[in-house]
Parts: C-alpha cells; sequence; structure tokens
C-alpha cells in the first residue's frame, strides 16, 4: 500500500461560513462572502488536496474537511517503523531541495481566510500576505460587466428558455490571468435549468474580443492570477432562434 506524503507548508484555519448555506457547484459549493469555490475534501485525500492546490491559479484553496482528516503527518509518523521514518525524511529533504524557483515562489503566493471560529469546516492558506484587487482599465467591474451583456447573444444552441422569461442574469466566477485577461470558467446557481455550456461558450466568446482589459493584483510589483465573480445578462430578442 503505497504511503501518501503530508502537505508540507500548509496551515489550516477554520472559517466562518456556512456550508449549508453555500450554493451547490460541479466541484464544491460557492461562498458568497469569499468569492470562491470552497471544494468538499472530506472523502478526498492528500493526493486530492495536493492537486487541488497544484492547479489553483493564485496559490489560494478553500476546502471542507472531516475533524479526523487534521493533522495527518502526526498520524503518519506513528504509524510507521523506524526505517520507513527514516526513508520518508530522506524523501522529503530530496523534494525539499528539488524545488525550483518557480514553485519556491509558488509557495508565497497570498491567500483569503475567513474569520476563525471552532468548527470542521476549515479554510486552507499558505501565508499573511496581502493581495490586491485587480482593476478594470475603463472604470469601474460593473462597467465592464454592463459592456460585455451589451455584446451577449442568446446562444443558437440554448435549449428551451430559462424559466420564464427571454432575460437571463447570471452569475459567473471568473478567472483573471497575470496579463489581465479574463475567462469565465463556471457558472453560478446554473444547476437548475438546462443547457449551461452554450451560454459559457458564448460568454467566453464576447470576452475574448476584449483583450487584456483588467489590470492583475500582485505581489510586491509582479501580476498574479486571480478569479471573482462577474454578473452578466442574457436578452433573447424576436430575431434569436
Amino acid at each position: 500500500m503505497p504511503i501518501l506524503l503530508p502537505i508540507l507548508n500548509v496551515r489550516l484555519q477554520a472559517c466562518a461560513e456556512d456550508w449549508q448555506q453555500m450554493s451547490p457547484t460541479e466541484q464544491g459549493r460557492y461562498c458568497g462572502s469569499c468569492h470562491r469555490t470552497v471544494l468538499d475534501f472530506t472523502q478526498g485525500t492528500e493526493a486530492d488536496l495536493a492537486q487541488a492546490y497544484a492547479t489553483s491559479p493564485d496559490g489560494r484553496v478553500c476546502g471542507r474537511f472531516r475533524a479526523d482528516q487534521l493533522n495527518p503527518a502526526s498520524r503518519l509518523r506513528a504509524g510507521l517503523r523506524p526505517r520507513q521514518r527514516l526513508f520518508l525524511a530522506a524523501v522529503v529533504l530530496v523534494l525539499l531541495q528539488g524545488f525550483s524557483a518557480r514553485q519556491a515562489w509558488a509557495q508565497l503566493q497570498a491567500a483569503h481566510v475567513c474569520p476563525p471560529t471552532s468548527s470542521n469546516f476549515l479554510g486552507m492558506h499558505e501565508s499573511g500576505i496581502p493581495t490586491g484587487g485587480m482593476t478594470y482599465k475603463q472604470g469601474s467591474q460593473a462597467d465592464f460587466e454592463q459592456l460585455v451583456s451589451a455584446r451577449l447573444q442568446w446562444p443558437s444552441t440554448a435549449q428551451g428558455r430559462p424559466l420564464k422569461s427571454w432575460r437571463r442574469t447570471v452569475r459567473v466566477l471568473c478567472m483573471v490571468d497575470t496579463a489581465g485577461q479574463v475567462v469565465a470558467s463556471q457558472l453560478l446557481r446554473a444547476h437548475s435549468w438546462s443547457g449551461q455550456q452554450p451560454f459559457l461558450t458564448e460568454l467566453n466568446r464576447i470576452l475574448a474580443q476584449l483583450p487584456q482589459p483588467f489590470v492583475a493584483p500582485n505581489h510586491y510589483g509582479r501580476p498574479i492570477a486571480a478569479q471573482t465573480v462577474m454578473q452578466f445578462t442574457f436578452r433573447k430578442t424576436a430575431s434569436s432562434h
């Protein structure tokens, strides 16, 4: 049976938000306070947590854990024989020495942490370095949302119509890369109506026509990727099919 190494240099801190009050998403649930997707690790492994951290665009991960999942490194060491502990220490040393400069910088990325409380719902963060917000070059984020909404077309491949209206306002989790380009990654609270993908595709089509509209946040002058929630409106006119 393979031994999963504990994740190094990561602290878990309690979060005050209520998991049951969050909106379900494909990957977990959406936290309206932090504007982030919270991943459900209650049935996951340390490898799943490491993968989520490695693929996070801004070096931040929020997740839900069971109490018995905490401090896995201590339980792992307790179950190892002396020779296994020596082997584990040697492997960890090699891994630490093999970190590239890019990986080392990634470990310094700041993370948002909700106010602590005594709960089994926990948030993960790497350091207390503050992260600045991204800025729309031509005004406010609301101005950007209006600009995009005015260009959106009702997807021709959309099935049926949403609820009782030909107008649909959606909340979207958007990623902003280090160059300031915006990409829509997922629709939030859209599980109640079918045909979501055509709307996401149409939104990304318009976003691609607006090159680098934002100034990305940064750490000490170095831009970093970020994510935020934006709101856009689709309208179906009489000529739309």
